[in-house]
């Protein structure tokens, strides 16, 4: 299990810390959008200035980038808050459904920078 989510959250996930998994892998999608903005943001502020930065670029459809900006939103609300904030539980099968989404706004998030080079 690595599937575009990187060794350390396969390894959580390997070691049955689901919970830890789906926000490592939170926290390193935030990262890198950080990185790639250039900000030290987080959460909403920082998804917003992502998707002005990809505006100014000109090179993604508006419709993408509000897809886009929806989901990272949700990501970081609603699924790394609750389990930053809250003990939560997760189980193996909510754990891949939540790292597969996680995996696919990581992909999506990269594949809208690499254009830019």
């Amino acid at each position: 299990m690595n599937g575009g989510v990187g060794d350390r959250v396969a390894h959580l996930f390997g070691l049955a810390y689901f919970d830890t998994a789906i926000r490592e892998a939170c926290v390193q999608l935030e990262d890198e959008i950080r990185k790639y903005v250039g900000s030290n943001s987080w959460g909403d502020r920082l998804v917003e200035e992502f998707v002005s930065k990809l505006r100014e670029e000109k090179r993604i459809l508006e419709s993408y980038l509000r897809m886009l900006r929806q989901e990272l939103r949700t990501l970081f609300k609603f699924i790394r808050n609750d389990l930053l904030h809250n003990l939560r539980e997760a189980d193996e099968v909510a754990a891949y459904a939540m790292l597969f989404r996680i995996a696919r706004a990581r992909s999506d998030a990269a594949a809208c920078t690499q254009l830019k080079k």
